[in-house]
């Protein structure tokens, strides 16, 4: 089993993915900057050209997605968020077509925390609000 296990592995290449992104708490309006590194489990070269970056909401739905073209395995972009988008918890999500032919946990997932923007004229400044 263990030999034949092996020899799958040689033949179906696995992709991970990982996403670096500058932050992990956004607000409405900003833009969420990251990089996408794609590698191979196995000695096959990585055959993908395209990666799909996402966010999911709390009720598992897709409420922003894109595609990026990866160069040598890289892809950098950017996310940008609607000035009215809603605050709260979100899943950054990553993966390509490839990787939908298996398990969904072998996508990239991350946690994304998005709050609200307020100006504060007493100190002219900016701040975030996490809740109402």
């Amino acid at each position: 089993v263990a030999q034949r296990f092996d020899k799958y592995q040689l033949l179906v290449p696995t992709e991970k993915i990982y996403v670096h992104q500058d932050r992990t708490q956004y607000a409405a309006g900003e833009k969420i900057w990251f990089k996408v590194y794609l590698s191979s489990l196995t000695d096959k070269q990585v055959s993908s050209e395209v990666v799909y970056v996402e966010l999911i909401d709390g009720k598992n739905r897709r409420v922003i997605e894109s595609k990026w073209k990866l160069v040598n395995g890289v892809a950098s972009g950017s996310i940008q968020l609607p000035d009215t988008f809603p605050r709260g918890l979100y899943q950054l999500r990553s993966y390509t077509q490839w990787m939908q032919n298996f398990d969904q946990e072998g996508f990239f997932k991350r946690e994304i925390k998005i709050l609200s923007l307020v100006f504060s004229t007493n100190t002219n400044s900016l701040f975030y609000i996490e809740r109402e």
